[in-house]
């Protein structure tokens, strides 16, 4: 018996040495089938892949072809959707360093459990400076944004909205007080020029008296506010669409009036620009116009 196991060793050994090598030449194998480039940014648009990965996979695969750091990495944004075809997205957002890259979504198509190809823009520049040069705290920022706001008062202050949150969302710890979180924004964002990332806090502000809510991202350093985002939008305003294959894309949608949901129309050209959806169908009779409450379109709620 020991002699048997003293002979297993070796042969435990070797094949043990087969299973890693077999994996790391596997991995090595895969490789961007086809790409695809923004014709104005020369940002990735689209990118095939050889064979299916996994997401740590992918991660190491984009950080070998694309030179980027080891910092690099991906988080999940949305909930896995599979289509009728049977092919899974999932939406997720680019990081360094674990802190999440402003507006960096990638879109990751699926079979069979492994993605074979991803569209969104890929983003390899580094930060310019990091979070330890700035000298704000969380008070400071939300001073900030509240400045910048100019509201006479926010739903955090308001008891019967801070009940009706904990009650909406079945939690008794929910609340409309901002949660501030680091982030890294491209210094050319919403544009597709960037070459460096900024530090910088993001947090959304609730306001009652005017209402207001808007999406803040004031840098680290400086403590200027460098991007904003209505969250509630009126007639004809930019909108965001989160696109299958073009990654994040500003449009420009319908609302009726301010209480009515947004209408995927733009009425800014000619007779109106008109978004039908058929539900997966060829009947043009059945065809409507989609409809969002929060004019941030995403195509699971679209198809």
């Amino acid at each position: 018996m020991n002699e048997f196991n003293v002979r297993s060793i070796p042969l435990l050994a070797l094949l043990s040495g087969f299973v890693l090598l077999f994996s790391a030449k596997s991995l090595s194998a895969v490789s961007i089938k086809n790409s695809h480039l923004d014709d104005n940014s020369q940002l990735t648009r689209h990118i095939e892949l050889s064979e299916g990965v996994t997401q740590s996979e992918l991660i190491e695969l984009l950080q070998r072809e694309f030179q980027l750091t080891s910092d690099f990495g991906l988080i999940d944004k949305s909930h896995l959707y599979v289509d009728q075809l049977g092919y899974e997205h999932q939406r997720v957002l680019q990081t360094l360093e674990d802190i999440p890259i402003y507006g960096s979504s990638l879109s990751l198509h699926k079979k069979n459990g492994k993605i074979t190809e991803f569209s969104g823009p890929l983003l390899a520049m580094l930060p310019s400076y990091s979070f330890n040069a700035s000298s704000f705290s969380d008070q400071d920022i939300l001073a900030i944004a509240k400045a910048c706001v100019g509201a006479k008062t926010y739903m955090w202050e308001d008891e019967q909205m801070e009940a009706f949150i904990k009650k909406e969302k079945g939690d008794v710890n929910a609340t409309h007080f901002p949660d501030i979180s680091r982030t890294y924004l491209p210094n050319d964002y919403p544009r597709g020029n960037s070459t460096y990332l900024r530090a910088a806090y993001v947090l959304e502000v609730y306001a009652k008296d005017p209402l207001v809510k808007k999406e803040l991202v004031i840098d680290a350093l400086t403590g200027e506010i460098i991007f904003e985002s209505n969250k509630i939008k009126h007639i004809d305003e930019p909108g965001t669409a989160h696109t299958a294959y073009s990654g994040t894309r500003d449009i420009t949608t319908y609302r009726p009036n301010s209480s009515a949901p947004f209408q995927l129309s733009n009425l800014t050209y000619g007779a109106g620009v008109h978004t039908h959806d058929c539900f997966d169908t060829d009947n043009y009779f059945s065809a409507a116009i989609p409809t969002s409450t929060t004019n941030d379109w995403d195509y699971p709620t679209l198809i």
